[in-house]
């Protein structure tokens, strides 16, 4: 799996035991073979939203929560069966559950079903059982009273709803069957789902009207870590209605709207879209910064004004004013923050880019090639802002050798490729760029040296940088402190923080200095 993604969650609490189970012996374990990573033949659904309650254990503890407005999608298979994508919250592993009809709308995830490969481990969802005994719990494959091992989980499908039927014995927020994350043998691995139900979405993105053509901008903000941050926008004027791109994900084609009037952008509460790093549908939801004698408050607000100055080209807020990203409209859970947000328009005109800088080149795998991390400024040589739409780049593995990236290599791509734009991603082989932070994975198993040059055209006008090289020999970025993380945190599959993680599964998020935050799996045994 090449992409772990955080979810979001919190908690009602019961101690927790976990050990492997001698009648899981008797389960058949398929093989890495039998992973559903291709998309099967049918219709394609999407415009749907996930809820569950998700369990997670850390530090000895079993956490439950009630999540809204994950992201989901499933196939109505040609075939008569439904495969639904990525079907445990929080862990993203690109393939599919799947789940065969046995009449009257009912249909059955036969498991453990196998949906990924990790460093060595092969990785199940499986049908558990949670059990309690004087206020501890514990989660162990689902043995019955004769001894054998059930490992079918239940579903209903109705007017496009599909929704995890409970088990006997169950009632709402309190689990006795779930589909958990496993290892071969059934060792729990700290996270699974109950009463999973997908459902139509209710959620609509705003979208730019058609013929208006936005301005790129620089975006300043602050981090709830009070660091100074810069990142790349575009700002558009309809009238009365302005349109800021998303801070979130700015190469997503995300937009935030709001009214416009005498120099004021009005931006309230509203849906903006759907963040794979969470596996939620997110919002923003204005905010501002209260003090008190305890110490600095963050409120919600109805509205955030932003002054519009058009001449000078500037969008400027209130010290106290951010904007808050949510996992839901009233701002219940909070992703992200951006403090004091200010805008400046770039100047479009030619311009030297500055140079890429590697942070890592990884050893080579046979499955997965080797990551190649680096950072991308959308700067020129003298640190002015330059456009991102603009700007691209190329890799070389010699001195006068451009690397083409070819469709036998790279599944996704539709043609070959030798220059690559700053916010292209095939959420594969080319993951979703962080700000100025990208990522792609190169399928050479000998390479020496390994070049990376910036590219930026403007008005027919293309300048290119020096080429930054890796070399085999010494290596970049591995103990050079510039590009190293300022800061490691470990969550789990819910999006909580843990400070010292034990066995189980976590997702590890690194900040790098330019606020770029980078995030893999993890397994802690």
């Amino acid at each position: 799996m090449k992409k772990t993604l955080l979810g979001i969650g919190l908690m009602a609490m019961a101690c927790f035991a976990n050990a492997q189970a001698p009648s899981a012996a008797q389960v058949t374990w398929p093989g890495e073979s039998d992973i559903i990573y291709d998309k099967p033949d049918g219709e394609d659904v999407t415009d749907v939203i996930g809820k569950n309650f998700s369990l997670i254990y850390d530090s000895g503890n079993l956490y439950m929560q009630q999540t809204y407005n994950g992201i989901a999608s499933y196939v109505k298979g040609a075939d008569g069966n439904l495969y639904v994508l990525n079907p445990i919250p929080g862990y993203r592993s690109n393939s599919y559950l799947k789940l065969e009809p046995v009449g009257d709308g009912r249909y059955v995830a036969h498991t453990p079903q196998a949906i990924d490969y990790d460093e060595g481990d092969m990785i199940y969802v499986m049908r558990m059982a949670v059990s309690y005994d004087g206020g501890s719990a514990q989660v162990l494959p689902d043995v019955k009273e004769d001894g054998t091992v059930d490992t079918d989980i239940y579903f209903t499908y109705s007017e496009g709803v599909l929704r995890q039927q409970r088990a006997e014995g169950e009632t709402f927020g309190n689990p006795k069957a779930l589909l958990g994350i496993v290892l071969r043998g059934g060792t729990f691995l700290g996270t699974g789902v109950s009463e999973l139900t997908v459902m139509p979405s209710p959620y609509h993105l705003t979208t730019l009207p058609e013929g208006l053509t936005p301005k790129p901008y620089g975006f300043d903000y602050t981090t709830r870590q009070n660091e100074k941050l810069s990142a790349q926008a575009e700002v558009a004027i309809d009238g009365n209605t302005a349109y800021i791109s998303d801070p979130e994900n700015p190469g997503k084609g995300y937009w935030i709207k709001g009214s416009y009037a005498d120099g004021r952008i009005v931006v309230e509460p509203q849906y903006v879209g759907a963040d794979e790093s969470w596996g939620l549908h997110y919002f923003l939801v204005p905010g501002k910064l209260r003090q008190a004698e305890d110490g600095t408050h963050l409120d919600l607000a109805d509205k955030i004004e932003l002054t519009f100055d058009e001449a000078a080209g500037t969008i400027t807020s209130a010290d106290d004013c951010l904007y808050a990203i949510t996992a839901d409209i009233t701002g219940g859970k909070l992703l992200e923050a951006y403090f004091h947000p200010t805008y400046s328009r770039v100047d479009l005109k030619p311009a030297v880019p500055a140079a890429p800088e590697f942070y890592d080149v990884g050893s080579y795998s046979p499955s997965f090639g080797r990551e190649v991390k680096f950072n991308l400024p959308s700067k020129d040589v003298d640190g002015n802002p330059i456009s991102a739409n603009r700007l691209s780049y190329r890799v070389y593995m010699g001195p006068e050798s451009v690397y083409t990236f070819t469709t036998d290599k790279y599944v996704k791509l539709q043609q070959p490729m030798s220059l690559v734009f700053y916010n292209f991603s095939d959420d594969y082989d080319f993951p979703l760029a962080y700000g100025d932070y990208h990522r792609f994975y190169l399928y050479e198993e000998n390479v020496d040296g390994l070049g990376i040059q910036s590219v930026y055209t403007v008005d027919g006008v293309t300048n290119e940088s020096g080429i930054t090289w890796w070399m085999a020999a010494t290596g970049i970025g591995r103990t050079d402190a510039a590009t190293a993380p300022v800061r490691t945190e470990y969550f789990d599959l819910q999006g909580r923080s843990v400070s010292s993680p034990q066995g189980g599964l976590y997702v590890v998020k690194s900040t790098m200095p330019d606020g770029s935050v980078v995030t893999r799996k993890q397994v802690v045994r």
